[in-house]
């Protein structure tokens, strides 16, 4: 599949989970093949995953999307070392190898995603998040800000910034 993407030397190739269900030796080579596709053509890689184990190997830049929204964008250092949603908080302290570094379990996610014919008022994640204040992150839509190099959809980014690097190891 890779190399049909390529036959045409495109600016920008579109990697929808091209390493799932692939063992970690073969994950590996691929990530490198797309590494020096990108060095050699200069082509742009907009790779999409739910591993955030690839996302921390590969990316510059990641967005995280929830409920069909763009939550958090940031590059990729200031995403896992400063997490500014409680979303993208709750994955990393989800992942097993952040959980172990930080001296603790992984700690799942509360609750499940609605269904897209109903997504709650406010913000999109609020029945699952433990950081969900009524009225402020349940009525009006939750506009996407700049905060901290980044963008984030969240009504108490600001207020949340320091407390949610620290929930990855407490919640």
């Amino acid at each position: 599949m890779i190399a049909m993407s390529i036959a045409c030397d495109p600016k920008l190739l579109i990697a929808d989970e091209p390493t799932t269900a692939l063992d970690v030796t073969i994950q590996a080579r691929i990530l490198e093949l797309l590494r020096e596709l990108q060095r050699d053509s200069g082509m742009s890689v907009l790779f999409i995953t739910h591993d955030l184990g690839v996302v921390a190997d590969i990316a510059r830049h990641v967005v995280v999307m929830y409920g069909a929204q763009v939550v958090e964008s940031a590059d990729v250092d200031n995403l896992f070392g400063a997490p500014r949603h409680p979303y993208t908080s709750g994955l990393l302290g989800a992942m097993p190898q952040v959980a172990l570094e930080r001296g603790h379990d992984p700690i799942a996610i509360p609750g499940t995603v609605a269904q897209a014919h109903s997504w709650p008022s406010g913000c999109r994640f609020n029945p699952r998040c433990i950081y969900r204040e009524e009225g402020t992150c349940t009525t009006a839509a939750i506009p996407l800000e700049p905060i901290g190099g980044g963008l984030v959809r969240c009504a108490r980014a600001a207020e949340l910034q320091s407390t949610l690097g620290r929930a990855m190891v407490t919640a």
